[in-house]
C-alpha cells in the first residue's frame, strides 16, 4: 500500500516571475494588462494553451500580456511550456519516496531575459548617478555598510570611528539625496 498521494502541479514561471517582478497580483495584473483575470489565471497554470485552436498564431489575450511585458509571446509561452499537456500530475507514493522528497530543496532558476539585463543595467545606472552626488566619503561608507553587507561595527572598524558616527554619515548622505529628490523614500 503506498501512504502518499503526490500531487505535482506545474505553473508557467515565465509569466508568473514577470507578474511578481512588477509587484502585482494576478488580478492587478488583469487590471492593468486588459487581460482578464480568470484567462491571467488560466496561463499562470497552464489550464490554456496560448495558441489560438485553428493554429493560425497566438491567441490576442496571450499577445496583449506580452505587449503589457514588453517582450515576444515566444519569451512568456516558451517551447517547453507549449509541449506540456497536463499541468497537474497525481501518483500514488511510497512512504520511503515521499521522505525522499522531502529532502530535496531543488530550485530551478530561468536565465534572466533581455528585458531583466536591461532593469539592471538601467538601475545601476542611476544608483551609481545617485553616489557621484555624494562625498568620496559619504560614498565609500554606503557602499561599505549596504553594498558590501558590513555591519556598522564592521564599517566603523574600516573608518576608524564610532558606530555612531557611520550612521550620522550614512543619515547625511540620504538627506542630501532627498534634498537632491534623487531618492524618493516612502
Amino acid at each position: 500500500m503506498k501512504e502518499f498521494e503526490l500531487t505535482l502541479k506545474l505553473r508557467n514561471n515565465c509569466v508568473k516571475r514577470r507578474r511578481v517582478a512588477l509587484g502585482l497580483s494576478p488580478r492587478q495584473l488583469a487590471e492593468h494588462s486588459g487581460v482578464s483575470y480568470p484567462r491571467i489565471l488560466e496561463f499562470e497554470g497552464m489550464k490554456v494553451s496560448p495558441v489560438s485552436s485553428c493554429k493560425t498564431g497566438w491567441k490576442p489575450s496571450a499577445s496583449k500580456l506580452a505587449k503589457f511585458f514588453g517582450c515576444a509571446e515566444e519569451e512568456l509561452f516558451p517551447d517547453a511550456v507549449l509541449a506540456v499537456r497536463q499541468p497537474q500530475i497525481v501518483a500514488e507514493i511510497a512512504a520511503e519516496q515521499a521522505l525522499a522528497l522531502a529532502k530535496l530543496s531543488v530550485t530551478y532558476e530561468l536565465p534572466p531575459t533581455p528585458t531583466e539585463l536591461f532593469e539592471v543595467a538601467e538601475r545601476d545606472h542611476v544608483l551609481g548617478a545617485l553616489l557621484e552626488t555624494l562625498t568620496p566619503r559619504e560614498q565609500a561608507v554606503l557602499r561599505c555598510h549596504y553594498f558590501q553587507d558590513e555591519t556598522l561595527e564592521g564599517t566603523a572598524s574600516k573608518f576608524g570611528v564610532g558606530r555612531e558616527r557611520i550612521r550620522q554619515i550614512e543619515a547625511k548622505a540620504f538627506r542630501k539625496l532627498r534634498a537632491n529628490k534623487l531618492l524618493e523614500v516612502s
